[in-house]
């Protein structure tokens, strides 16, 4: 198994922003929540469990919803962006 460190050069520990737009009925929203993370075990990203508990409930993933996860780096700063998969 790959990890993470193979694919992208950043640090052990540190803060990252979690993002999504969702589609609603009169506009796009879009949810942007900093977290702080270190690299586990096997190069596993562990997120802080209050920012993407946080972020769980301002972008209103659920249990079973199919979303697709990439890392972006901008202006030196990491986001995971997460996209609702239908």
């Amino acid at each position: 198994m790959r990890s993470l460190k193979d694919f992208c050069s950043i640090p052990r520990t540190g803060s990252l922003t979690l993002e999504i737009t969702l589609d609603s009925e009169d506009d796009d929203i879009s949810v942007s929540i900093p977290c702080s993370y270190f690299i586990g075990l096997g190069g596993r990203m562990v997120l802080n469990k209050e920012g993407f508990g946080n972020f769980l409930r301002a972008s209103s993933i659920e249990v079973n919803n199919l979303v697709l996860i990439t890392f972006k780096e901008r202006d030196q700063e990491l986001a995971v962006v997460f996209n609702p998969l239908p």
